[in-house]
């Protein structure tokens, strides 16, 4: 503010050594004025846009957490241990075990069926020997409906990707492990196209951001 006064004083002194018609120079102060009260509005405007995306963050990561219990988020970290290679999953993969606690391998675009189909899996090493899956499509549901928030410009990402990131990178990398072109283009086009467009916008930006860790199994 300081600096402005001091360049608008410049200015008018300058212009009175060259002997200018004070009418002239009143329209110019006023001109001046304007461009100076433009500028602080623009500057407030965006300010004031900035806090309510960082609000917005907030009441989003509340929402997220009102929708997805512990539970919900236990059974994501189940799978991403029994997706790590170190455990004997392939690429693309986690283990069950089956009857007579035999490893099994299922691909991980199960996760991702329509709802109501192959949403639990038999797993013996689990309580009542079930895993129910369709947790994780209610973690990619509730990603979605972040992702339309960031496209609408209504969040601040930085906040959302410190405090979930970890969940938005896994998923996006199962997602990016189904083989079928169509049951792919379905999963990216119609369920959660927001979410895959907020990943693939964010690139660079994550690249340079901090987020919390749930799990070290990855």
């Amino acid at each position: 503010m300081k600096m402005v006064n001091f360049y608008l004083f410049i200015v008018i002194s300058g212009l009175l050594l060259m002997d200018i018609k004070w009418i002239e120079l009143i329209e110019f102060i006023k001109s001046l004025v304007i461009i100076f009260g433009g500028v602080i509005g623009l500057y407030t405007y965006l300010n004031q846009q900035n806090q309510r995306r960082i609000d917005n963050s907030f009441k989003t990561l509340e929402y997220f957490a009102k929708n997805i219990s512990k539970t919900d988020i236990g059974t994501w970290e189940e799978i991403v241990s029994k997706s790590y290679e170190g455990t004997g999953a392939k690429p693309g993969y986690f283990i069950v075990f089956g009857k007579e606690k035999k490893r099994k391998q299922v691909p991980l675009s199960t996760l991702f069926y329509t709802e109501g189909k192959r949403l639990i899996i038999y797993d013996s090493s689990q309580e009542n020997s079930i895993l129910y899956v369709d947790a994780i499509r209610r973690i990619t549901e509730q990603l979605n409906i972040i992702g339309y928030q960031y496209i609408s410009k209504n969040i601040d990402f930085k906040i959302i990707y410190f405090e979930l990131g970890q969940l938005i990178d896994i998923i996006y990398a199962w997602i990016d492990t189904i083989n079928d072109p169509e049951h792919k283009n379905f999963v990216t086009e119609e369920w959660f196209p927001d979410f895959i467009k907020m990943y693939n916008n964010t690139v660079k930006q994550r690249e340079k951001l901090p987020k919390k860790t749930f799990t070290s199994n990855c």
